[in-house]
């Protein structure tokens, strides 16, 4: 793939959970034995920015449910 769709992949990886970011390392390893996403079929990009999409999303809504958790609890205590 180009370096910009590269650089999309990567931001939208290091948005996604620790979790996510390990288990998509080894799967390009395993499914494409590829170790940098640079490397990524071009007929492959399209689907896994979709994934990564919707694994950031989940992950950056549960971030935000935390600190707000955090948010109040704190509120709480000064209360």
């Amino acid at each position: 793939i180009s370096s910009s769709k590269a650089i999309e992949l990567s931001q939208l990886l290091q948005g996604c959970s620790p979790e996510v970011q390990k288990n998509f390392k080894e799967y390009l390893k395993k499914q494409f034995n590829i170790d940098m996403i640079d490397d990524l079929p071009e007929n492959e990009f399209a689907k896994h920015r979709d994934m990564l999409v919707a694994r950031y999303k989940v992950y950056q809504e549960e971030l935000v449910k935390k600190e707000m958790e955090d948010v109040k609890q704190e509120v709480e205590v000064i209360e």
